[in-house]
């Protein structure tokens, strides 16, 4: 936004968070820094700014420091409702289990790609939940991300998202490393006995007539 300009400018309609999510760079940096070793990460914050009911979701992914993803048992995600909110949670927890009871008033995640399926939020409300990871290496970097969808029939829409990073994670705080294209163990073609390539040139054409090669690949161990 340029100096000077007027609040909102260039936001368009009364969806906010579809203004926010058509900028880019402010809707995906809400990034969270905790050091290696803490378990409490902050709040995943579900929230409705619309003027109507929104059947919500959140879906968690875990990755390592080299953002590559991280599955049971090397880390476990635990949820903990804020403000009164473990009664919701266990209403929900009733239709489809998604959460076990991990006591304290605090819930273990089944599975993170599920994370919490079906949370129905009243216009302008929000619903916190304290996020914590265990991990089998307590000193490994790591990453949580949390994606907040509105589902509204077959339809799923990104409505938000949150990034929690514990110490030094590939693309948040460490740049993002170069990928290099895979190199295949394949042999170099060889030549089928008894073929020929022959080429017939006009001017600066150069014709192809025939050419016939076998590739072949090693099966060995």
């Amino acid at each position: 936004m340029k100096p000077g300009a007027p609040d909102f400018a260039g936001f368009q309609g009364p969806d906010l968070n579809q203004n926010v999510l058509n900028w880019s760079t402010v809707a995906w940096h809400n990034i969270h820094i905790v050091p290696v070793g803490k378990k409490e990460l902050g709040d995943v914050v579900l929230a409705n700014y619309t003027d109507r009911v929104t059947h919500a979701q959140v879906r968690f992914e875990i990755l390592d420091s080299g953002r590559r993803a991280l599955k049971s048992p090397a880390a476990t995600l635990f949820i903990a409702p804020r403000e009164g909110g473990i009664e919701r949670i266990r209403k929900y927890q009733s239709r489809q289990p998604f959460l076990e009871d991990a006591g304290a008033e605090a819930f273990r995640v089944l599975d993170p790609g599920t994370g919490i399926p079906g949370v129905d939020l009243d216009p302008s409300e929000v619903l916190r939940l304290r996020l914590s990871c265990a991990t089998r290496d307590e000193k490994a970097s790591y990453a949580v991300r949390a994606t907040q969808y509105s589902i509204e029939g077959a339809r799923r829409k990104i409505v938000g998202g949150q990034t929690f990073v514990a110490g030094q994670v590939e693309g948040f705080t460490l740049p993002a490393k170069t990928r290099r294209r895979p190199i295949w163990p394949w042999h170099l073609p060889e030549p089928v006995p008894d073929t020929a390539v022959r080429c017939e040139s006009n001017s600066s054409l150069t014709v192809l007539k025939f050419c016939s090669i076998r590739v072949t690949t090693d099966d060995r161990k």
